[in-house]
């Protein structure tokens, strides 16, 4: 599916502890003074993860409203360590996955500064991040079903390609798109009438010409 620009809901709950800091190699826990901050804020890693995580299609077709933990370490130099990124609550493969890949792509942070020790350290973030089907405006829903109704459409599968275009056709009435892919599914299940009146009603709403159903349905 082509990846979409969509508002995810982040729930800021940033949970911190220090990592590590090894003197003696024991594991040491330090008091922090500054935990790591996102260059440009808050705000800013919203947009970023806005920009870079586009729903799967396992949140349209489930209905998916849920929360998704992405644990990652911060290091001393402000680097988010990829072997650290993992998930703590996940969802399904498909937005554990999409999740995983935005937070490796992030930037460079400030990084954490303990006085204990008068230095940066690593630390440790919990970052949840809500996917919300609700959040699916209806220009984003109509691109799923199209995209949905053509793969069956592809593989044979005409009554689920049918059904998948009804359900289209609730919210989007007046979609010559629609109806040219209703044509198109009547006219591959041997139904010539239905697939011309699917037609006549695209082209009513504004469709191009199609010439193998002008000669059909004339």
């Amino acid at each position: 599916m082509k990846p979409i620009t969509i508002s995810i809901s982040i729930l800021i709950l940033i949970l911190l502890r220090v990592v590590y800091g090894q003197e003696d190699e024991t594991e040491v826990f330090y008091t922090v003074d500054q935990h790591p901050q996102f260059i440009g804020g808050m705000d800013s890693l919203a947009s970023l993860l806005n920009k870079e995580i586009a729903y799967p299609k396992s949140v349209y077709r489930e209905k998916i409203n849920k929360l998704l933990v992405v644990s990652f370490i911060i290091d001393s130099n402000g680097n988010t360590l990829d072997s650290s990124v993992e998930i703590l609550k996940g969802i399904n493969h498909e937005c554990n996955e999409m999740a995983l890949s935005a937070v490796k792509k992030m930037p460079k942070w400030q990084p954490g500064y303990s006085s204990e020790i008068g230095k940066h350290v690593a630390i440790s973030f919990n970052l949840p991040i809500r996917f919300n089907y609700e959040l699916i405006t209806k220009e984003q829903w109509l691109q799923f079903y199209i995209e949905e109704a053509q793969n069956y459409i592809n593989e044979g599968n005409y009554k689920k390609a049918e059904r998948t275009i009804r359900s289209a056709l609730r919210n989007n009435k007046f979609n010559s798109k629609l109806y040219l892919l209703k044509a198109n599914v009547e006219f591959r299940s041997k139904k010539i009438k239905k697939a011309c009146k699917s037609y006549r009603r695209a082209k009513g709403l504004g469709a191009e010409n199609v010439i193998g159903f002008d000669k059909l349905c004339n």
